[in-house]
């Protein structure tokens, strides 16, 4: 098996160590956030600054979890230094934004996914189907609560 790829987490931390991948990096302006789960996770690369974090080489891929506005910028960047990127909903506040990553993204020849994971959620699929089906009427309206 060749090495488990290198993660880095921007905004959500989290450690996930799998078979494939290894947490490797975290970032958040929150510098106390920060400390705390680097203690707990000693080993980890901590960074303040998205900027500083996609420079470092051993870095390979980067899952951004920031305010939407940032998306753009910061998929970017880390595909410009070789980084693959995953990338939470939406992918970029408007047309343009969405129009520069994929440009990016084909330069770089790296991968951007972006997370719809709701459009394929079997519970999110049976939902639809239910509506669809008409057997409850016509819907008027509805509200979600997702939680994990």
């Amino acid at each position: 098996m060749s090495r488990k790829v290198n993660v880095g987490y921007i905004g959500w931390l989290f450690y996930d160590s799998t078979e494939y991948s290894e947490p490797y990096a975290i970032c958040d302006v929150n510098a106390e956030k920060l400390a705390a789960f680097g203690a707990k996770h000693p080993g980890l690369k901590v960074f303040t600054d998205y900027k500083k974090m996609a420079e470092d080489p051993r870095l390979d891929v980067v899952i951004i979890s920031t305010p939407n506005w940032l998306h753009c910028e910061m998929a970017e960047l880390f595909l410009s230094r070789g980084k693959h990127v995953f990338c939470e909903k939406p992918m970029g506040i408007n047309r343009a934004e969405m129009n520069r990553m994929l440009a990016a993204q084909r330069k770089s020849g790296k991968q951007l996914s972006i997370d719809f994971e709701m459009r394929s959620s079997g519970v999110c699929l049976r939902v639809k189907q239910i509506i669809d089906s008409g057997d409850i009427g016509t819907l008027k309206g509805a509200e979600f609560t997702h939680h994990r």
